[in-house]
Order: structure tokens, then C-alpha cells, then sequence
């Protein structure tokens, strides 16, 4: 039942399913660096099935969330952008056996899910994601995808192809990009090289605000909160 769903399917979960599940990065890293092997697990393609038909069973367009890459924690657990063992069964409803954990980023996106309007309200209009689907951790810890040049070079084709890909799961030409240090600037390069969106909004990254700007939680929430409204107003008026 959770095995690669064939491509002829046209749900937006089906087709993200395939992407999560089909995505791997093809080539060897570095010795110091190990790849996060998230959707090799049963479990783990089994929570993401349960997720992704429970909230995106139908055939219209979502606008992208891009984060970095998946993490150890949140994604690299559950197999679920930004979405922790903690919130997919409290909030999210999905019913799984894993260790209740948390993780920074999934409980600061997840408190503006619940003040946009909930789950559902969120879902039907957003897919968060990430710029590399791809994660990866060095020396036990995560690893973002930009932290070494050479390490960079070396997968950017990966990255413009995988966002091209990301484009044909049914979105529309507007994004929210989660980073405005290195992932917003290797977003815009990647952006202004192949045209994929038209719109594009930048918000600082959750772990970002969590780890170091936490005495403005109220704000940054609703900073998130009213850009993705004018995200949905824009998409509108371009769809």
C-alpha cells in the first residue's frame, strides 16, 4: 500500500509522494558528510502516505514553502517537512508509534499553522518543502546543503533540477523562501537563472527565530501569518 504510488496519478498528495519517496541524490558525498535516508523506512513512507491523503486528496495548487534541507530531528524522523513527532500526531492527527519528540522549527511553524486558521485551512492552500529534499548531517549533527562551497558546487545541479521537479507537483509561480542569509541568496541565483517564480517572499528561517529571536515570537508570527496572505492574494492574481 505505501510502495511508490504509480506517476499516472493526479492527486497533489500522489504526486508529492512520488517526489519525496523518488528523490534521491544520486552520487556519492563526501566521507565526513552521511545523506539523511528518510523515506527508506516503511514506517516512515506510511506516515507520510497517511499525512499527505489526508490533507492534499485533490488536484489543485498549493504555494511552496521552501525551507533548507530536512533535519535529523523533524523531518528526518517523520519523513514530513518541518513537521516533528510531537505535531503530527497533536496536531496533525496522524496516529504513529514513533518517540513523542520536538524540534525547534517544526513547533515555531506549526504555532503560525494554528494562528493562520489550522491544518486543513493551511494545507489546502500551502506544501511546505525544502530547497534540498535532500538532508544530510556531519559530525552527528545537521548539515546544511550550503555550509561547505565545494560541498555546494557539487550538488547544484541537484538543486535546479529537484526545484524544477517541485514546480510540476502543481504549484503556482508564487514562494515563500524560509532564510535570508545563504538559502535566500542561492534561492534568488538559482530563481534569476530559470525563471521558476515569479513571486517571491523571503522570511527568516524558524530555527532562526527560535534559537535567537525568541523574545519576538509574537511578531515573527505574525510576520509569517501576513505573508502568507499576500502570498494567497498574489498567487490569485496570477493563477
Amino acid at each position: 500500500m505505501y510502495d511508490i504510488i504509480n506517476t499516472m496519478v493526479k492527486t497533489f498528495a500522489d504526486k508529492a509522494y512520488n517526489f519525496l519517496c523518488n528523490t534521491t541524490l544520486g552520487y556519492d558525498v563526501p566521507d565526513d558528510v552521511e545523506v539523511i535516508s528518510i523515506y527508506d523506512d516503511p514506517q516512515v513512507r506510511k506516515h507520510l502516505y497517511n499525512f499527505l491523503h489526508n490533507f492534499f486528496s485533490d488536484t489543485h495548487k498549493r504555494i511552496l514553502v521552501l525551507g533548507i534541507n530536512p533535519g535529523r530531528i523533524g523531518t528526518g524522523v517523520t519523513g514530513i517537512p518541518f513537521t516533528d513527532t510531537d505535531t503530527l500526531s497533536r496536531i496533525c492527527g496522524i496516529n504513529h508509534n514513533l518517540a513523542i519528540r520536538t524540534e525547534l522549527s517544526s513547533q515555531f511553524m506549526y504555532r503560525c499553522i494554528e494562528k493562520f486558521g489550522g491544518v486543513r485551512t493551511f494545507y489546502n492552500r500551502f506544501f511546505l518543502s525544502a530547497v534540498s529534499p535532500v538532508g544530510f548531517t556531519k559530525d552527528g549533527k545537521n548539515f546544511n546543503y550550503y555550509d561547505d562551497s565545494v560541498f555546494l558546487s557539487s550538488i547544484m545541479s541537484f538543486l535546479k533540477e529537484t526545484l524544477q521537479q517541485q514546480l510540476k507537483l502543481g504549484v503556482y509561480n508564487t514562494v515563500v523562501i524560509l532564510g535570508t542569509g545563504k538559502n535566500k541568496i542561492i534561492f534568488q541565483n538559482i530563481n534569476n537563472e530559470l525563471a521558476l517564480f515569479r513571486n517571491v517572499f523571503f522570511l527568516e528561517h524558524p530555527r532562526y527565530i527560535m534559537q535567537y529571536k525568541r523574545k519576538n515570537l509574537e511578531y515573527y508570527t505574525q510576520k509569517y501569518i501576513d505573508t502568507f496572505w499576500q502570498a494567497i492574494k498574489l498567487a490569485d492574481n496570477y493563477s
